[in-house]
């Protein structure tokens, strides 16, 4: 097929898929999912464009990340890039015709530093405090303090940061989802670096929202088996979709 043709000649089409897949209550041609489209050369970038129509790209990436691993790109010339909440694009591309990339980031840097505070220990958050300052004075420290910092957040695992996600970015979960749920941004691709976890979750709460049977979103993330940890991730989902009411609370908590 046109797509494995695609995905020979660049990694970076890893997890594309049409949302379609995963049940015939999804409509096709309408959302995509991949992981960062940052190694389409430029030939495969046309290709895709043409032979899909993106309209729309949801980067759940944080600006900082996305231009940390795009470097080079030939996907992202062909789009004006926003980020979520501001009406005036950041980036313009006389080539983007009506196209845009939206940052959409459901799980910033913040939140993890804010996580890591919460669940560290006390000897854990003296060890942070110390190598913190440490690192002011020489940069080597900086690899201890985020040494400390991945041991916590192992301790806190996937089911965790998905809670965090669900409880605490309500807002702008919300706008995303409302993103991917008008037709007036169709086709629309959702990604973020692996298309796993950020991707996963996301995708998990749009299925589970129009009806899509929790087995049959959990077999849909075993299709990002390639990517590794699936099967952990897989059973973090199924707690996840069924902790929506983290959205609900949000939004209360919006509206006050």
């Amino acid at each position: 097929s046109w797509l494995g043709h695609l995905s020979q000649q660049s990694s970076s089409i890893t997890n594309f898929r049409d949302l379609a897949a995963a049940s015939p209550l999804v409509k096709d041609g309408r959302i995509f999912r991949s992981a960062a489209p940052a190694g389409v050369d430029e030939q495969s970038a046309k290709q895709l464009l043409h032979h899909f129509r993106l309209q729309t790209v949801i980067d759940l990436r944080e600006p900082w990340e996305a231009a940390q691993y795009d470097r080079g790109t030939h996907f992202k010339p062909h789009f004006d890039i926003f980020v979520a909440g501001k009406r005036h694009p950041v980036a313009r591309s006389s080539d983007a015709e009506g196209r845009r990339i939206i940052h959409s980031p459901i799980a910033p840097k913040a939140m993890f530093r804010n996580a890591v505070l919460r669940a560290a220990s006390w000897r854990q958050r003296l060890r942070l405090a110390r190598h913190g300052l440490l690192s002011l004075v020489h940069p080597l420290y900086k690899a201890e303090v985020l040494k400390t910092g991945m041991l916590v957040m192992n301790s806190v695992g996937l089911l965790g940061v998905n809670k965090m996600v669900l409880t605490t970015r309500g807002r702008i979960l919300n706008s995303t989802l409302q993103l991917c749920c008008d037709p007036a941004n169709y086709p629309v691709l959702v990604h973020c670096l692996h298309g796993k976890d950020r991707t996963g979750l996301l995708v998990a709460l749009l299925l589970s929202a129009v009806g899509v049977p929790r087995e049959a979103i959990v077999s849909d993330y075993h299709v990002s088996a390639s990517m590794g940890g699936v099967d952990q991730c897989a059973s973090d989902i199924k707690v996840s979709t069924s902790s929506g009411g983290g959205l609900e609370r949000q939004r209360d908590r919006d509206r006050e």
